[in-house]
Protein backbone atom coordinates (compact mmCIF):
# COMPACT_ATOMS: atom_id res chain seq x y z
CA UNK A 1 0.00 0.00 0.00
CA UNK A 2 1.31 3.03 -0.51
CA UNK A 3 1.44 6.28 1.42
CA UNK A 4 -1.60 8.02 -0.24
CA UNK A 5 -4.06 4.90 -0.28
CA UNK A 6 -3.64 4.65 3.66
CA UNK A 7 -3.93 8.27 3.81
CA UNK A 8 -7.65 7.60 1.88
CA UNK A 9 -8.24 4.83 4.17
CA UNK A 10 -7.34 6.58 7.36
CA UNK A 11 -9.32 9.86 6.24
CA UNK A 12 -12.18 7.27 5.54
CA UNK A 13 -11.95 5.42 8.73
CA UNK A 14 -12.22 9.20 10.41
CA UNK A 15 -15.13 10.08 8.41
CA UNK A 16 -16.84 6.94 9.33
CA UNK A 17 -16.32 7.43 12.81
CA UNK A 18 -17.40 10.68 13.00
CA UNK A 19 -20.44 9.95 11.06
CA UNK A 20 -21.22 7.06 14.47
CA UNK A 21 -20.39 9.91 16.54
CA UNK A 22 -22.64 12.41 15.00
CA UNK A 23 -25.25 10.25 14.55
CA UNK A 24 -24.52 9.13 18.17
CA UNK A 25 -24.99 12.69 19.50
CA UNK A 26 -27.99 13.54 17.65
CA UNK A 27 -29.52 10.59 18.72
CA UNK A 28 -28.74 11.32 22.62
CA UNK A 29 -29.82 15.10 21.41
CA UNK A 30 -33.02 13.98 20.18
CA UNK A 31 -33.81 11.86 23.17
CA UNK A 32 -32.89 15.01 25.38
CA UNK A 33 -35.07 16.92 23.61
CA UNK A 34 -37.86 14.72 23.79
CA UNK A 35 -37.19 14.52 27.59
CA UNK A 36 -37.52 18.30 27.54
CA UNK A 37 -40.69 18.54 25.56
CA UNK A 38 -42.58 15.78 28.02
CA UNK A 39 -41.41 17.46 30.69
CA UNK A 40 -42.46 20.86 29.91
CA UNK A 41 -45.90 19.11 28.66
CA UNK A 42 -46.40 17.85 32.40
CA UNK A 43 -45.53 21.20 33.45
CA UNK A 44 -47.94 22.66 31.41
CA UNK A 45 -50.72 20.24 32.84
CA UNK A 46 -50.21 20.53 36.42
CA UNK A 47 -50.10 24.08 35.64
CA UNK A 48 -53.49 24.08 34.40
CA UNK A 49 -54.70 22.10 37.09
CA UNK A 50 -53.36 24.50 39.47
CA UNK A 51 -55.27 27.40 37.53
CA UNK A 52 -58.36 25.11 38.00
CA UNK A 53 -57.98 24.81 41.23
CA UNK A 54 -57.31 28.10 42.31
CA UNK A 55 -60.26 28.87 40.17
CA UNK A 56 -62.37 26.61 41.76
CA UNK A 57 -61.31 27.60 45.87
CA UNK A 58 -61.51 31.45 44.44
CA UNK A 59 -65.40 30.74 43.33
CA UNK A 60 -66.25 28.46 46.65
CA UNK A 61 -64.86 31.50 49.29
CA UNK A 62 -67.16 33.96 47.09
CA UNK A 63 -69.62 31.51 47.42
CA UNK A 64 -69.25 31.16 51.12
CA UNK A 65 -68.80 34.81 51.84
CA UNK A 66 -72.19 35.18 50.21
CA UNK A 67 -73.88 32.42 52.14
CA UNK A 68 -72.67 34.46 55.32
CA UNK A 69 -73.72 37.58 53.91
CA UNK A 70 -77.44 35.96 53.16
CA UNK A 71 -77.56 34.18 56.43
CA UNK A 72 -76.52 37.75 58.49
CA UNK A 73 -79.39 39.14 56.49
CA UNK A 74 -81.85 36.24 57.24
CA UNK A 75 -80.66 36.19 60.93
CA UNK A 76 -81.78 39.67 61.41
CA UNK A 77 -85.08 39.17 59.39
CA UNK A 78 -86.13 36.85 61.79
CA UNK A 79 -84.50 38.71 64.73
CA UNK A 80 -86.94 41.39 64.06
CA UNK A 81 -89.79 39.34 63.23
CA UNK A 82 -89.39 37.03 66.14
CA UNK A 83 -88.78 39.83 68.68
CA UNK A 84 -92.12 41.62 66.71
CA UNK A 85 -93.87 37.83 67.85
CA UNK A 86 -93.01 38.34 70.93
CA UNK A 87 -94.18 41.76 71.66
CA UNK A 88 -97.55 41.17 70.19
CA UNK A 89 -97.82 38.39 73.40
CA UNK A 90 -96.95 40.44 75.52
CA UNK A 91 -99.01 43.37 74.27
CA UNK A 92 -102.15 40.87 73.98
CA UNK A 93 -100.79 39.70 77.85
CA UNK A 94 -101.38 43.33 78.86
CA UNK A 95 -104.68 43.88 77.32
CA UNK A 96 -106.48 40.66 78.64
CA UNK A 97 -104.67 41.53 82.14
CA UNK A 98 -106.48 45.14 82.17
CA UNK A 99 -109.82 43.53 80.55
CA UNK A 100 -110.09 41.24 83.56
CA UNK A 101 -109.63 44.07 86.50
CA UNK A 102 -113.30 45.13 87.42
CA UNK A 103 -114.15 48.90 86.08
CA UNK A 104 -114.82 49.55 89.80
CA UNK A 105 -111.62 49.45 90.56
CA UNK A 106 -109.71 51.50 87.56
CA UNK A 107 -112.35 54.12 88.62
CA UNK A 108 -111.13 54.07 92.21
CA UNK A 109 -107.34 54.08 90.62
CA UNK A 110 -107.39 56.51 88.53
CA UNK A 111 -109.20 58.71 91.32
Amino acid sequence: MNEKNHQNMSNDIDEKLASKRNAKRSKVEQKEGNEKEKIIADLKIKLNEAEDKLLRELAENDNLRKRHEKELQDNLRFAIKNFSYELLNVTDNFDRALNSIPKNDIEQIES
